[in-house]
C-alpha cells in the first residue's frame, strides 16, 4: 500500500503546536482516504529524544483499523508504554499501573478497581457527582468572569478522584491536582516554567507515590470507606497488592481524571460558541436525559482528549494491507478516527442529537477500553446541566489556548463571561 504524501510532517512537534486541530484534520483525512496506515519518522518529542538508529512508525488512522488493533492485544502489545517515548520500566510500572500491562496481569488488575465504576456503583455516585458539580458552579457562578480552564474545569474531575481516594480538601488536594496536570503538559514550555520535560514528569509522577504511600500506610492502619482502601484490602493470585503497585494505580487515575474529563469539559463550552445553535438547543432541553446522554457522548467524540495512544507490535504480521514487524511502533490516531468520514455524518460539525456515536474518545474497544468512561459521561451531564442552567449567557472571551502536546489535547485557559448570579 502506497504512503501519501502529507501537507505537514505529523511527526513534528510543531504539527502540534502550531496548527489548529481542523487544519491537522486536513492531513488526517488525506491519510484515512489514501493511506489508513501510514509510516512516518520518529516522533518529535520535548520527554525523551528517540534512540539513535530508533525505527519509524505506523499509524492507524480509520475507525476500523483503530478499534481492529484495540480488540487485537496479543498483536499489539500495551506493556512496553503508551507513549511513544521509551520510558526506562521503573517510571512506566510506578506511575502508569494496569494501562501498561497485557493479559493475564492486566484482567487481574482492573478488576480491582473495576467494581468502583460499574453501573450499579455508577447509580450510588450519581447523587456525589451532581453535588460538586452544583458546588463548583455555586462558586463561580456569583463571579461573571473567570479562567473557567482553572476554576472550573480542572476542579470538578480532581475533587471526585479526591473524593473517591478520600483526599481531604486542603492544600494536598490541591497538590494532587497540580502534579496531575504536569504529567500532562510536559511538552508545553509555558507551563514547564524552566524545568526540562522528563523532570516536570518525573517529579510529579514521583510526588504523586509519595503522597499514596502516606495515605496508603494510614489506610493499612486505620481502613475507611473509599478506593484507597479497597486497592489496599484487595486480594490478587499473589496475595495483597505491594504498596508501590497501589501508589502506582494512585498515579495513573488521577492523571486520568485530568487528562480527559477536564478537556472535555473546556472543549464542549468553546464548542457551543462555535456552534451556538446547539448551545440553544441543549438550553431549550436541559433536563431531557436522552439529550443529555448524547452530549455526553458528542463532547468526547469531538473534543477527543487523547489524540493517540501507543501499541507495540508483538510478532510480524500483515495488517491493514502493510507488513509489520516485532518492536514496531504503533499509534492508534483517536483523533482522526473521531472524524472518519465512513463513520461519522458531517464529522466536522458539533452535534448533540446524534443518536449512534461510535467514537474511540475512550479508546478503540478491547481489554483497554476507559475503565472510567461512566463516570466520564456522569460528570459531562452534571456539569452541563449545571452550567447552562444558572450561567445561562456565559459565553467565552477571545480565543482558548491550547496545550502545546501531541498527546492530551488540553485547554490550558479558557476566559469567559456571564451575567453574575445573584
Amino acid at each position: 500500500m502506497a504512503t501519501a504524501r502529507v501537507e505537514h510532517d505529523i511527526s513534528s512537534f510543531g504539527f502540534w503546536r502550531d496548527l489548529t486541530f481542523d487544519q491537522r484534520e486536513e492531513t488526517f483525512a488525506k491519510l484515512r482516504a489514501e493511506s489508513p496506515i501510514s509510516r512516518h519518522r520518529p516522533l518529535e518529542s520535548h520527554l525523551l529524544e528517540p534512540e539513535e538508529g530508533a525505527r519509524d512508525f505506523w499509524g492507524i488512522n480509520t475507525h476500523e483499523l483503530i478499534q481492529k488493533a484495540s480488540r487485537d492485544t496479543k498483536t499489539f502489545s500495551s506493556a512496553s508504554g503508551i507513549f511513544m517515548e521509551d520510558f526506562p520500566d521503573v517510571v512506566i510500572q510506578g506511575s502508569l499501573s494496569f494501562i501498561v500491562t497485557d493479559a493475564p496481569r492486566h484482567k487481574e488488575l482492573r478488576g480491582i478497581v473495576w467494581s468502583a465504576f460499574t453501573p450499579g456503583n455508577m447509580r450510588k455516585l450519581e447523587h456525589d457527582i451532581a453535588a460538586q458539580a452544583k458546588q463548583i458552579v455555586d462558586e463561580i457562578a456569583p463571579l461573571g468572569e473567570a479562567d473557567l480552564a482553572t476554576t472550573l474545569c480542572k476542579q470538578l474531575p480532581g475533587r471526585l478522584f479526591a473524593n473517591l481516594f478520600g483526599i481531604p480538601p486542603g492544600d494536598l488536594r490541591e497538590e494532587v491536582m497540580q502534579c496531575a496536570e504536569d504529567m500532562a503538559s510536559w511538552s508545553d514550555e509555558e507551563l514547564r516554567d524552566g524545568k526540562e520535560a522528563i523532570e516536570l514528569f518525573g517529579d510529579a509522577a514521583f510526588r504523586l507515590n509519595d503522597i499514596a504511600l502516606d495515605a496508603i500506610a494510614a489506610r493499612r492502619e486505620n481502613p475507611q470507606d473509599d478506593l484507597l482502601t479497597w486497592v489496599c484490602q484487595a486480594q490478587t493470585e499473589d496475595g495483597t497488592l505491594e504498596d508501590w503497585e497501589v501508589g502506582s494505580f494512585f498515579a495513573l487515575l488521577s492523571a486520568a481524571a485530568n487528562d480527559t474529563t477536564r478537556h472535555t469539559i473546556a472543549h464542549t463550552i468553546w464548542n457551543f460558541e462555535r456552534f451556538p445553535e446547539q448551545k440553544k438547543l441543549w438550553q431549550a432541553n436541559i433536563t431531557d436525559a436522552t439529550l443529555g446522554e448524547q452530549l455526553a457522548e458528542e463532547a468526547v467524540r469531538y473534543a477527543t482528549p487523547l489524540l493517540h495512544f501507543r501499541r507495540t507490535v508483538t510478532q510480524d504480521v500483515e495488517f491493514g494491507g502493510v507488513e509489520m514487524k516485532a518492536g514496531d511502533k504503533v499509534a492508534l490516531w483517536y483523533c482522526s478516527g473521531n472524524r472518519d468520514e465512513q463513520v461519522f455524518d458531517r464529522p466536522m460539525e458539533f452535534d448533540i442529537t446524534r443518536e449512534v456515536n461510535r467514537h474511540v474518545g475512550f479508546g478503540g474497544g478491547g481489554p483497554h477500553y476507559c475503565m472510567g468512561a461512566a463516570l466520564a459521561r456522569l460528570t459531562l451531564r452534571s456539569i452541563f446541566r449545571e452550567i447552562y442552567s444558572r450561567m445561562p449567557d456565559i459565553r467565552v472571551v477571545g480565543t482558548p489556548r491550547f496545550l502545546d502536546a501531541n498527546v492530551v489535547h488540553g485547554v490550558k485557559e479558557l476566559r469567559a463571561e456571564w451575567t453574575p448570579e445573584r
